[in-house]
């Protein structure tokens, strides 16, 4: 049986993993390929037949490079975050912190997609 600590480890293969390199790779090839039998070019079908392969490239690398630093920041947030849930809890009394996640998700969800909304109803007019 496993103990507390290693129970909840947290997985660390999927940062550079070799398999979303290989989908990655299978991802471009499927937009450069032309299959022999048809005139079809998935190039020039795709919706991102606009995109350039560079441009492709870099998000991917980016977001593949910024994603240790993303999970580093998360786990740094927790305790804070974890706090500051606890606080809700106890200050509206709620019977647990599942409520006063929802409620945070409704506030801040809420709060962006009114940001949003007003931005699209500003340009709306012109």
């Amino acid at each position: 049986m496993a103990s507390a600590a290693t129970a909840h480890r947290f997985p660390t293969s999927f940062l550079f993993s070799p398999r979303s390199t290989g989908h990655f790779t299978y991802f471009l090839l499927s937009l450069q390929i032309q299959p022999k039998r048809s005139n079809f070019n998935l190039l020039n079908t795709c919706p991102l037949s606009h995109l350039s392969t560079n441009l492709i490239i870099a998000m991917w690398t980016g977001n593949n490079v910024t994603r240790p630093f993303r999970v580093a920041g998360a786990a740094a947030l927790a305790p804070a975050i974890d706090k500051g849930l606890k606080r809700i809890q106890k200050y509206l009394n709620f019977p647990s912190l599942v409520y006063a996640f929802a409620l945070l998700v409704t506030i801040v969800s809420g709060t962006c997609f009114t940001i949003i909304g007003l931005l699209i109803l500003s340009r709306w007019g012109k």
